[in-house]
């Protein structure tokens, strides 16, 4: 397990740029490298790729960032992730890795979002998520990966409407949305599935 960055307590304006790998095995904690980590932040996106740790944007304190870093425990080394077409950063939205991308949608950065990005470890490479016809600006809500889309349920659009009750299937193969059904569905935020 790999932990990194976060807060000590709730209302903290503290942020971590540090982090620690667990081995249950040994029952041990080895301190990450702190050379070229991405800076101080909480409720950032973290994926585990199968052999790195992908975490990226989250809350300075004081905005919310769209930086991030990859983390290969193998070298105990990190790397800047690109910039290069990148979301604008957001708070605690989340995160998915299909195999090949980690795919993020939604959130909140002074408000809800309608907007996200597909970011490539191996290229370090950023796509847009296309947002015409997105289920509508959102945080708090789940997401999911089938194999083949991605699902977005709930959450609140605004915290005047809050929780909704509407989702959305997003296929990266056509970069396209197609909303899910609301016959019968339940309003929920907070959800994990």
């Amino acid at each position: 397990m790999i932990i990194w960055g976060g807060r000590s307590e709730f209302f903290s304006l503290v942020r971590f740029s540090t982090g620690s790998r667990y081995d249950p095995v040994g029952d041990t904690w080895v301190a990450t490298s702190l050379e070229s980590a991405p800076d101080a932040r909480s409720s950032h996106l973290a994926v585990w790729t199968g052999d790195r740790m992908v975490v990226w944007s989250g809350d300075t304190g004081l905005m919310e960032v769209s930086s991030g870093g990859l983390y290969s425990p193998a070298s105990d080394s990190w790397m800047a992730t690109s910039t290069v077409n990148v979301p604008g950063g957001r708070a605690g939205a989340p995160v998915v890795w299909t195999g090949a991308e980690m795919i993020v949608w939604g959130g909140w950065r002074g408000g809800p979002l309608d907007t996200g990005g597909r970011y490539d470890p191996v290229s370090d490479s950023w796509a847009p998520v296309n947002q015409p016809t997105t289920p509508g600006a959102r945080t708090h809500h789940t997401t999911i990966w089938t194999g083949s889309e991605l699902l977005v349920w709930g959450g609140c659009h605004e915290f005047v409407n809050c929780p909704t009750a509407t989702g959305g299937r997003y296929d990266p193969a056509t970069n396209s949305w197609t909303p899910t059904s609301l016959v019968n569905a339940p309003a929920r935020l907070f959800i994990r599935a």
